[in-house]
């Protein structure tokens, strides 16, 4: 029964519904993370990080990220459109589901937890 083929929506990717189980269980994190101070945390993210990692999430608390410098990487609230990540940065509401999109190069996210 679980060698039935399923196409994966998200990644465009054709598993075996076991394959789908483990990459929804994988909690390896897509970042490498250095924490600046209590509240600022410094995030990079490689171009070939694989996408079921980027998972839809919310957090305990409220998050500014604001990218180091101009990427091609998109951001994504439930139920929105992506967005581009403007270098101004963006306001994540504690508890409101979220995303990334993986682009092309290197992503630097400044994230301030409040």
């Amino acid at each position: 029964m679980l060698k039935k083929r399923t196409k994966c929506k998200s990644c465009d990717d054709k598993n075996t519904t076991r394959e789908l189980v483990r990459k929804m269980d994988d909690r390896t994190k897509p970042y490498i993370e250095e924490k600046l101070s209590d509240t600022i945390i410094l995030r990079t993210f490689s171009p070939d990080v694989d996408k079921h990692l980027l998972k839809w999430h919310w957090d305990e608390e409220e998050r500014f990220i604001m990218p180091l410098e101009p990427t091609d990487w998109r951001f994504q609230y439930e139920n929105w459109l992506p967005l581009e990540i403007p270098t101004s940065g963006i306001n994540i509401p504690k508890g409101v589901y979220h995303r990334i999109i993986a682009g092309t190069g290197e992503l630097k996210l400044l994230i301030n937890k409040s």
